[in-house]
């Protein structure tokens, strides 16, 4: 259980708070300047000078990915809830997500083991093992399943904010050779989103994947004179892009 937590406040004179919430696994924090957001089970917050902000917002325990929305006063956040039963339809995985605004909370179900996120401006995307109720859309594409290890199905990009109209509308892509293993927070730029990945026992590379639909490519990481660096398949799992939030200067 990830109940209770806190977070914990160093201001600059030395001095330490605390903010007990009822915990949250993987937790995310988003600081820009609008203040500090942050969510546990129950609840969304936003701390700022002013104080603390608060909304209700039952959700599962396991956070992927926070973001604040750059058009806008709001946030969105994606949370990993597993197997089960989704009042959005008939999913082989369950995440939600939630979108915080000053109106309130709203939250739905999208399917999908999502492994890489990324925000291009207002529009969040996800890798994940192809499933239901992409399975045949993506073999269209020309997505196979394999039967020798898992995960069986390839990887498929789809929108997962907003909500597209239909799932179809909310695939953009398969990326035929490519099988899990992603760095959970992946940058956009152009709306091409640049990740990195070292799934199946293979050396980090880096994927670029448009998100007009467009095939995705990997690049080998290479030092300066291209030669190969040795690193471990695993650090892709703890790897992140980096993305520059503008920060108050004056939250202390």
């Amino acid at each position: 259980m990830c109940s209770p937590g806190y977070l914990l406040l160093i201001h600059d004179n030395g001095d330490v708070s605390a903010i007990r919430t009822a915990g949250m696994d993987r937790a995310d924090l988003v600081w820009d300047e609008r203040g500090l957001f942050f969510s546990d089970t129950g609840r969304d917050y936003l701390l700022t000078e002013s104080g603390l902000t608060t909304w209700d917002s039952p959700k599962t325990e396991v956070q992927v990915e926070a973001w604040p929305m750059p058009d806008r006063y709001g946030w969105v956040s994606v949370y990993n809830y597993g197997f089960g039963d989704s009042s959005s339809g008939q999913f082989d995985y369950i995440q939600q997500v939630v979108e915080t605004t000053a109106d309130g909370v709203t939250r739905y179900d999208v399917p999908g083991y999502t492994t890489l996120t990324a925000q291009c401006g207002s529009t969040i995307y996800g890798a994940a093992e192809v499933g239901e109720p992409y399975t045949s859309l993506a073999q269209g594409m020309g997505a196979v399943v394999r039967d020798d290890v898992a995960p069986y199905w390839p990887d498929m990009l789809t929108q997962i904010y907003p909500l597209p109209s239909t799932w179809a509308e909310g695939l953009r892509s398969v990326r035929l050779g490519g099988y899990d293993g992603y760095g959970f927070k992946a940058t956009c730029r152009d709306d091409v989103i640049l990740g990195v990945t070292g799934g199946q026992n293979e050396p980090p590379q880096v994927v670029v994947w448009p998100t007009n639909g467009d095939e995705p490519s990997t690049h080998m990481v290479l030092g300066p004179e291209g030669e190969t660096l040795g690193l471990d398949s695993e650090i892709a799992l703890y790897a992140t892009s980096a993305t520059p939030h503008k920060r108050s200067s004056n939250f202390s």
